[in-house]
């Protein structure tokens, strides 16, 4: 029997259970609780609630908005529940203690930690009852629980708006209040500091550019966030649950401007955080319009001020330190290769810079094989109207000489009694030669001609093309002068024929007489002929003395 009872006691229970729990939250409420008819067993009558007694607690009731007095408890900075609206917005959470109510009591409460005033007295806790008729105010609209968090009043929550109202009726009356906290953001950039009061654990969404300008070559750029949901993004979630100061990050940047000329492509130019070192990089050379024209690194430049401490601004490759806006410039020169050969080799060949004097010189003469050959300097080719072997000036343009050179030949000429044509000749040409072609030696001697080595005898001016160095040598033979040989045969004849000569003379003289003075026609006038004479007679005396002469001729000739 007993074992049949229990399961059709058991709904029984359940429904009691169900009954009683009712009661207690219609109690609670402040509202009477509905008759609830109760499942009775198989077989039996339905029990109703009022019949039955419901088991009753034996501790106090705990309210469901019970609220710490000002006394109890502290303001709380962090709550893990968010506020949507200003009526739904709980006020701090703490341990209250449990206060019993009863049927048709007017229960008052409030969300500031701040004590309400009923008839003029502040309140010892919250939530508590007060009789009907009673004058509710608030102590403050707007309290202060220290300089970044305070409660400001809205409303009470069946309405009214007014800081006093007297309760007639029963029910819970609780007054509303905005909790706030104050937010503040720091940052370099003054248009986006401020300061505000914030709802009590409500997101907060803040927003600042990733750029603001300085000026024209300044500038921040957003770094973070010290606080919030996404602090390495402008766009950044706070949930203030106490007062809160976020702190803005920036670096401050700098524009730094590179350039030089069009060739070169320097890059670099750039925003750049300050304090950070930039790297100036350029090109050592750049082509020019030609191969033999190009622009050379001569030096980093500052076109700005202050001006940037450069290390070594001579090198295209340095630093500096981006202490603020800067503009640098690469400073090239344009330089010429200027170029020099002679038949040796490469005299001159390197960059010179535009305007710079320079100096060309090449020997006037280059042996070849010591007294052979050699090369004799003419000109240069690639210059007008040079004809010295050195050459200078500024440079303006590219330049590109060679030293002409003409090749001479040695023409060696052995000739004992000299000659012409000998030394140097141009090669390729005709030389004339000559030597002498008969020389005396001794009055009956003489050297004569007999030829020109290569070439026939007898010839003593001879061609001679030079295409190699070349040595003539002439060749006498001594022979006898007939000329002079003659000459000395005949003297002896002579020499008679003078003495004879000499003293016919002599004796005509002698037979004359001495001399006188001779007249106009160059005989003495005095002087006559000899009595007896006659002109036949003197003809006869001189054919005499002439076979007289001859006579003593051939007598002198004969042996």
């Amino acid at each position: 029997m007993t074992a049949r009872l229990y399961p059709a006691l058991l709904p029984l229970a359940l429904c009691a259970w169900l009954v009683a729990g009712n009661i207690v939250l219609a109690r609670e409420l402040g509202e009477p609780a509905p008759p609830t008819p109760v499942a009775a067993p198989t077989g039996e009558r339905p029990v109703s609630a009022a019949a039955t007694p419901a088991p009753q607690p034996a501790t106090a009731e705990v309210l469901p908005e019970a609220r710490p007095t000002a006394s109890q408890v502290q303001p709380v900075e962090a709550q893990a529940q968010p506020q949507s609206t200003p009526d739904s917005r709980p006020g701090p959470v703490a341990t209250r203690t449990a206060e019993p109510t009863r049927e048709a009591e007017i229960i008052i409460s409030s969300e500031s930690p701040r004590p309400l005033l009923v008839d003029g007295a502040e309140t010892q806790k919250l939530p508590t009852p007060v009789p009907p008729g009673s004058r509710v105010c608030i102590a403050k609209a707007r309290f202060f629980a220290s300089q970044g968090e305070r409660w400001t009043f809205q409303r009470w929550r069946h309405g009214p708006t007014d800081e006093c109202v007297t309760l007639t009726g029963p029910g819970n009356y609780r007054a509303i209040f905005a909790h706030e906290v104050l937010l503040q953001v720091r940052t370099a950039v003054s248009d986006l500091q401020r300061s505000e009061w914030v709802p009590y654990e409500e997101p907060i969404k803040l927003e600042v550019p990733e750029v603001v300008p300085i000026d024209d070559n300044s500038r921040y750029r957003f770094q973070q966030w010290n606080d919030g949901d996404s602090p390495f993004a402008p766009s950044n979630t706070v949930v203030p649950m106490k007062p809160t100061s976020l702190e803005i990050k920036w670096i401050r940047e700098h524009l730094v401007s590179v350039d030089g000329p069009p060739q070169a492509e320097i890059r670099g130019s750039g925003w750049y955080a300050e304090g950070s070192n930039l790297t100036l990089h350029a090109p050592d050379v750049v082509d020019g319009e030609s191969k033999s024209e190009r622009w050379k690194f001569s030096r980093w430049e500052a076109v700005s001020f202050p001006a940037p401490t450069i290390a070594n601004p001579q090198n295209a490759l340095t630093a500096i330190k981006v202490d603020g806006p800067y503009a640098i410039r690469a400073i090239y020169e344009k330089q010429y290769l200027v170029q020099a050969r002679n038949p040796v080799g490469t005299l001159k060949r390197e960059w010179v810079k535009e305007g710079q004097e320079i100096s060309l010189e090449t020997p006037p003469v280059l042996d070849v094989v010591q007294d052979s050959e050699r090369l004799v300097f003419k000109r240069w080719e690639g210059i007008d109207g040079v004809a010295s072997p050195r050459i200078g000036g500024p440079v303006d343009k590219p330049l590109a000489v060679n030293a002409v050179y003409e090749r001479e030949l040695m023409l060696k000429l052995n000739a004992p009694y000299g000659g012409s044509g000998g030394g140097w000749q141009k090669a390729g040409r005709v030389a004339t030669v000559s030597v002498p072609g008969s020389v005396p030696q001794m009055v009956v001697l003489s050297s004569n001609l007999d030829y020109l080595s290569g070439y026939p005898a007898g010839q003593p001016s001879v061609q001679v093309f030079m295409d190699e160095p070349k040595t003539l040598t002439a060749f006498y033979r001594t022979e006898l002068n007939l000329g002079p040989v003659a000459m000395l045969l005949a003297a002896p004849v002579g020499l008679t024929f003078l003495y004879l000569l000499g003293r016919l003379v002599s004796a005509l003289q002698q037979r004359r007489g001495p001399p006188s003075a001779a007249g106009p026609e160059g005989r003495d006038p005095r002087r006559r002929a000899p009595a007896g004479t006659t002109g036949a007679e003197g003809a006869e005396t001189a054919g005499a003395l002439r076979q007289r002469v001859e006579g003593n001729g051939h007598a002198r000739r004969a042996p």
